[in-house]
């Protein structure tokens, strides 16, 4: 007889897989906004993903449409470029779902797959992305197109 625990383990596994599967094909039929850019960190607003807003700040003035999804209460604008969207809302999936370029540091939403018209790039830094990605069998690493880090 199999445990209970484990019945409802599992049900638990494939209802998670069905939503995240389902909000990526939301995510897939959201049309992208080329200009805009979204921004995810842990803590918010900060480390590589703040360095790389302030060089699109700094160097691209007026050509992206910037928001910072967190998910504190953080509600000073670094900058009049950009907006901040809390994370998990309906508004912060969106901005998500319309973002061409996402920028993250540990993750973005589970599971979510970004789209075939985004690009999506993981910003960590000098942690060993090769024993987390392949040796852990409970860390999923987030879906990207690209990982800049300090890591070989």
């Amino acid at each position: 007889m199999i445990h209970p625990l484990l019945i409802f383990s599992r049900i638990k596994h494939l209802g998670l897989f069905c939503f995240w599967r389902a909000l990526s094909i939301v995510n897939a039929l959201v049309p992208k906004n080329n200009k805009s850019v979204v921004f995810i960190s842990f803590p918010d607003m900060s480390d590589n993903a703040s360095a790389f807003y302030n060089y699109l700040i700094d160097n691209h003035p007026g050509r992206y449409e910037i928001t910072w999804l967190v998910s504190s209460n953080i509600s000073a604008v670094p900058n009049q470029q950009s907006r901040i969207l809390k994370k998990n809302s309906v508004r912060g999936l969106f901005g998500f779902f319309r973002a061409k370029f996402v920028f993250f540091t540990h993750g973005h939403f589970g599971s979510l797959q970004g789209s075939k018209d985004q690009v999506l790039v993981n910003l960590w830094h000098g942690m060993p992305l090769k024993k987390i990605g392949h040796y852990l069998d409970d860390v999923i690493v987030p879906h990207a197109n690209y990982c800049i880090c300090t890591s070989r």
